[in-house]
Order: C-alpha cells, then structure tokens, then sequence
C-alpha cells in the first residue's frame, strides 16, 4: 500500500501551520542558539506580488516521495531506501557522505543540507506516525483541511502535472492537487493600472531564487574534472609512445585530484560509500573508473609501459571516466541550457590527447567541435581571447609546425589547457538545477507574457513547446 498527499490549492492560505508542525515533530525547532539545520516543508505562493491579471495561490510542499525517486536513483553511497509498507522514500543520514548529490537530482528540492552536520537531510512521510494509523504531523496541523492525506489510487486526480510552479517529470510525485478556480476578477470599479505599468512592476519585484550550484562552491569538482581530462590525454598519449611518462607525475596528479573530491564531501571519513551504487548512480561509477584507471596507470607505467592490452585497458578506463564524469551532470540539463556543452570532459580529453600526440588533423576536428558549441552558447557576447588562446592557437601550432617537436606540442597543450580550463569555468557558472521556487519564476513569465492565466491550467489549452 502506498499514501499520498492531496494539496487544495482553493484551501491554502499560506498559515504555515504545517511548516511548524513538521519542525516540531522532527526537533527542528531552534533551542537555546541551537541551529537543527533547514525546515524539510515550505510555503510557495504563486504570484507573491500580486499581479492581478495572475493566479494567486500557496503551495505546501516537501518530499513527494515519488514512485521513481530521482535522489534514491543518484544517490553514490545508497543512503535512501523505498518502504515498502508506506511508499515513504527514507534517507539514512548514517550513510549519507554529504555529497550533496541529490539535491541536485531532485526537482522539488526535498532532499536539505545540513551544512551544521554535514548531511543531508528530508521529510520522512511520518512514517511513524502513519504505521501507528496517525496521519503525518503536517496535515493533522493544517486548520482548513487544505493538506490531506489517503490511500494513493493512480489517476485520481491528473491536474497536478497542470500546476503553474509544480513542474511536471516522469518520477510520479505521490502529490495532487484540487486546482484554482479560474480567474480573478477585480470590482467593476478597481481602476486598473496599465499594462506597461504591471509589467515594471512584475518585473523589478519578480527575482530569480539564488543558484543551488555556483563556481565559488564546486571549485573542487572544477579541478577534479580538469586534471581527469588531462591525464587521459596523457596516458593515452605515452600508450602510443609519444611521450615519456613518470609514474609518479601521473599518480601525483591522480593523488592530487582524488584529493580535492574530499573537500566537496560532508562526511569524509565516509567517502568509501561512494562506491556503492555503481549499478544506478553515474557518480559512483565516476569515482570507481577513475580509480581504476588510475591504480592501473600506475602499473602499467611503472611495470608494464610496453604491454599493449594493458594500456588499452587503462584507456578505456580513462574514457568511461570522463563519460561518467559528464553523464553526472545530466541532472542539470534543462531545456535553457544546451544539452551538448563545449566543456564537456570527453571533448576536452579528446582534443588535448590529439594535441599531445601529433595529430593535427583530428586537433582540428575536435576544435572546430568545440568552435561550433562554444560559438552556438555564446555568439552573443564571444569572448575571443579564449577561443583565440584555447582552440585557434594550439592547433594552428601543429598545422604550422613540420617537424612537431616536443616545444611546440606542450606549448599547444598549455594553450588547450589554459582555454578548457576557462571553458570548464564556464560550464560551472552557466549550471543549475531546477526547483519549485525557479519553477515558479519561469510559469509566472510564461503566463504573463505568453498566455492567458488559465492556459497553463486547461490541459487541452497547454501549448507550452
């Protein structure tokens, strides 16, 4: 048997009884300077500045605890579980290893760091509670009945794909709602201000929710996935016998770049959890061909630099972590943000390794690649000196020079470096994920500025591309 919420959204007045009920249950509640880390429900309200020609309504909303959870999916260190008996998707903050994953995965924004114990942390559905025959503490709270709670029937209820700021995926959310009653309409004798002037001030008060992802915060998987792409360029280019290879260069950088993962954990000493999920989660296979690649590297170069196979198998350990590294981020793909960036790792892998062992031919390819993505995301504003010094010098560097010596290629291969490293920064500062409160940010606009407020609740109305 599984259980559900059901949300009145015509009920909600934003009381935030329910916020307070979860805290209270779940020793949320600040005591003493005591800080219990961030509330596991919310109040949203569509529309907070009151647009007129806009719907107005409040959304209560924790975990959904949906039938395919997204955290539970792409979650390294298996630290969430599906109960069977409530259908409630329970985290386990004594296997968390406060990689922050998750909140990444999950479009509602259920899953919370608690920076305070460094893991993660979300609602529980009351399991408890709901075992004993009790209903969870946030809709027993609920004094206009605008919260419930039942027995979850598929297809009772298909507005909830339907609501302005609740984004529809295929995770099946236990969530639904009873929708608005259509339009508002003002007294005959409200003077209504003018389009232009509702517009001015929708917009100066309309904000964008602050990014769940920055630069400033994921510098450590900057540098992590930068010296990934490096040495795969360098391994692969001593197999073939273009360079010269000291194991201890390639196992220092290894060294150095498993190193700084540590920092972007909560729970270091839990770090060996992050295996434990390779046969779903994408950043467990990451770290786990990455390993590989790197002990083996380590082998071959110091035992076996000639043998072939062995250095074929390090290769194809080297390019399954670079896929890994960037399957990672299809969590953050959304329809704003390319799905093929410039930045990508593989790319970045590929051109330095074409540069490292003297193929002009395929450089130029992998760079006019890279020129074309680069040049699609940015041709509004292009920054020049990095597709000048990234992309246009290295390679022409091994078109001009004959004889290729080793100068003129680790002179292309800092360019390249300098110019991916630039592009990498790029990628971090363009990603985010989506959220409810983002969700809500972007209905409002389009129903502002391209429909009519009942459009994106008329399911035979929604045209949305």
């Amino acid at each position: 048997m599984s259980y559900g919420f059901l949300m009145d959204l015509n009920r909600c007045t934003g009381c935030g009884a329910c916020v307070i009920a979860c805290a209270m249950e779940n020793d949320k509640v600040p005591v003493a300077g005591n800080n219990p880390g961030p509330n596991w429900r919310d109040i949203l309200t569509f529309n907070p500045m009151r647009h007129p020609k806009l719907p107005l309504f409040n959304l209560s909303l924790s975990c959904n605890h949906c039938a395919e959870p997204a955290c539970l999916k792409n979650c390294p260190a298996m630290a969430y579980k599906k109960d069977p008996e409530t259908g409630a998707v329970i985290h386990f903050k004594q296997l968390c290893i406060g990689c922050k994953y998750c909140t990444w995965a999950c479009p509602y924004d259920a899953p919370k760091y608690n920076a305070e114990s460094g893991v993660v942390e979300k609602c529980t559905f009351c399991r408890e509670r709901i075992v004993q025959g009790l209903e969870p503490a946030c809709v027993t709270a609920c004094p206009v009945d605008a919260l419930r709670f039942e027995e979850r029937v598929e297809g009772k209820i298909d507005d909830r794909m339907r609501i302005p700021g609740f984004m529809p995926t295929p995770l099946e959310p236990a969530i639904a709602f009873v929708s608005p009653r259509g339009e508002r309409h003002l007294p005959e004798a409200t003077a209504l201000a003018s389009d232009e002037a509702l517009d001015a001030v929708f917009e100066s008060t309309n904000h964008r929710p602050a990014r769940k992802i920055t630069l400033r915060s994921e510098w450590a998987l900057l540098l992590f996935t930068t010296i990934a792409a490096f040495m795969s360029a360098l391994f692969f280019a001593f197999s073939l016998g273009k360079l010269e290879l000291h194991p201890a260069l390639f196992g220092g950088l290894g060294a150095i770049a498993m190193g700084v993962t540590f920092v972007h954990l909560g729970q270091k000493r839990r770090a060996f959890r992050a295996v434990f999920h390779v046969r779903r989660s994408w950043l467990s296979r990451e770290i786990l061909f990455f390993s590989l690649f790197l002990g083996l590297g380590v082998l071959s170069i110091a035992f076996f630099p000639g043998k072939r196979m062995i250095g074929i198998a390090v290769n194809i350990l080297g390019l399954l972590s670079l896929i890994s590294i960037d399957l990672i981020y299809r969590v953050t793909e959304t329809e704003d943000r390319p799905v093929f960036h410039s930045g990508r790792t593989v790319l970045n892998g590929s051109y330095l390794a074409a540069i490292l062992t003297g193929i002009p031919a395929v450089a130029a390819a992998v760079a006019l690649l890279k020129l074309f993505l680069y040049v699609r995301r940015r041709y509004h504003i292009l920054p020049w000196p990095r597709v000048a010094v990234g992309l246009i010098l290295p390679t022409a560097m091994l078109i001009a020079a004959a004889d290729r010596g080793r100068f003129v290629v680790w002179f292309a291969a800092a360019a390249a470096v300098v110019g991916d490293l630039l592009d990498r920064i790029e990628f971090y500062r363009e990603m985010d994920v989506t959220s409810p409160r983002k969700q809500i940010v972007k209905d409002l606009n389009f129903l502002l500025h391209k429909k009519s407020p009942r459009a994106i609740m008329d399911p035979e109305d929604d045209k949305r591309p």
